[in-house]
């Protein structure tokens, strides 16, 4: 799937509020559907809500269920590092906890990306593709959808999903476990303070086994 990025590169907070993107300008398609550019909204916002459930029928099925599943624990990996940095934030100081920061996944979710703006949609028959900027930023990104049986759906095109998928898990754990460490005192707060790199240690060392079960980077496509 094109937005499925290796945090091998990308380290990975909570998901902030998307900028206002445009009222659905193409409008609802001819037969009283979603257009493309609704469809996305629609996706965006039940991603935001947590529904994971109900963004099955909006996605392509042959990758529906691995692209929900890789946003459930890309969300669970960015409320582990919310917590772990809060905690470090409070506990130990502003700083350290800026420097374990791994919320850069945020930005990386293609249209599920946190501050994503809609722009503009290109149908061209059964095909069509939306653009969209992430945090504002140019050049713009351009989602892909199909038409099936009179509906638009979301295209996440292919991945390694599994090992994608797996790897996450496994630093989602890994930050929860050092945020344990430091509640539980397995990890000295105070050696901490004085030391930050022993704690950007704890956290390379956690993260690592996930790091290590990522599959290769893919190449990067139009798809953003």
């Amino acid at each position: 799937m094109r937005f499925v990025l290796p945090l091998l590169f990308i380290v990975v907070g909570a998901t902030g509020c998307r900028p206002a993107s445009p009222s659905s300008a193409a409008g609802a398609t001819s037969d009283g559907g979603r257009s493309p550019l609704q469809t996305l909204e629609q996706l965006i916002a039940l991603h935001e809500q947590h529904r994971y459930q109900q963004m099955y029928p909006l996605i392509t099925s042959t990758d529906r269920h691995d692209v929900v599943k890789y946003l459930r624990v890309a969300d669970e990996f960015l409320t582990a590092n919310d917590q772990l940095c809060r905690f470090v934030r409070d506990e130990i100081g502003i700083g350290l906890s800026q420097s374990i920061d791994r919320s850069r996944l945020a930005g990386n979710l293609h249209i599920f990306s946190r501050y994503v703006t809609l722009l503009d949609e290109t149908i061209e028959g059964e095909r069509a593709t939306v653009g969209f900027l992430v945090d504002e930023q140019l050049p713009a990104r351009r989602a892909r959808l199909v038409r099936k049986n009179g509906q638009w759906l979301y295209d996440p095109g292919g991945g390694d999903h599994k090992k994608i998928i797996a790897a996450v898990q496994l630093m989602a754990d890994g930050l929860r476990r050092v945020l344990r460490e430091l509640q539980s005192g397995g990890l000295d707060r105070v050696a901490m303070r004085k030391d930050p790199e022993k704690l950007i240690d704890a956290v390379r060392i956690r993260l690592l086994p996930g790091v290590k079960a990522l599959p290769p980077r893919p190449p990067t496509g139009d798809g953003g």
